[in-house]
């Protein structure tokens, strides 16, 4: 497991507004889920990049006041225009507790039955899984050069799932697959619609010719 480490400090002026410590280069968190609870502030160039290493699976270490705080991102807000960081959730877990987490799907490798004209679908990105903090990881591979034709299948149960990890999902459920793409066919006329067609299709006589050759 990677961890990954920042500084936060206490969050003092709780009466200032959030934008007031976002103009100070810094976002705005909490940490929850322990014993007490902390309003913190992290800097933002530097919790932006361990925003992208860690995702929602990967333990960060939070170090404040002397202390080492281990997280999980669980929920944040973005900016609606500039997608900045606005707010983040911490999770502090206990280290010798199983939490549930989702698990990112990676996706490696080539299909070959996407070749012979088919479609790769991915019917899951992300599975849940319950371990120990120490036993996450950042993503699981999914290697997909396995599906050489329109049969094969990868489910649940032909992940590699890492040591100390329960998945909480079906082992026979579909994680993905190659459709193949169907061929569009022109439509066909039956021999009675044929001949239903031609008819239809003949000259219709007049009444009043009908009638003239009646008085001819």
């Amino acid at each position: 497991m990677s961890t990954l480490e920042i500084s936060a400090q206490l969050r003092t002026e709780l009466g200032k507004k959030n934008q007031e410590v976002r103009w100070a280069g810094m976002i705005p968190a909490v940490i929850y889920g322990g014993k007490q609870a902390y309003n913190i502030k992290v800097p933002k160039n530097l919790f932006d990049k361990v925003f992208v290493a860690a995702g929602e699976s990967t333990i960060v270490n939070v170090l404040l006041d002397g202390k080492t705080i281990p997280v999980l991102i669980k929920e944040y807000q973005l900016d609606p225009v500039t997608d900045d960081l606005l707010h983040v959730d911490l999770y502090e877990v206990d280290m010798t507790k199983e939490i549930t987490v989702h698990i990112a799907l990676e996706f490696v490798g080539e299909a070959p039955a996407v070749k012979l004209g088919g479609t790769l679908v991915h019917n899951m990105s992300q599975l849940e899984v319950r371990c120990l903090p120490k036993d996450l990881v950042h993503e699981i591979k999914v290697d997909v050069s396995g599906l050489q034709t329109f049969e094969d299948k990868i489910l649940v149960s032909d992940l590699p799932i890492p040591a100390g990890m329960k998945v909480n999902a079906d082992a026979s459920a579909l994680v993905a697959k190659v459709d193949q793409q169907k061929e569009e066919v022109a439509p066909t006329i039956s021999e009675a619609d044929a001949v239903a067609a031609v008819e239809s299709a003949k000259p219709v006589k007049k009444a009043e010719d009908e009638e003239g050759e009646e008085k001819k």
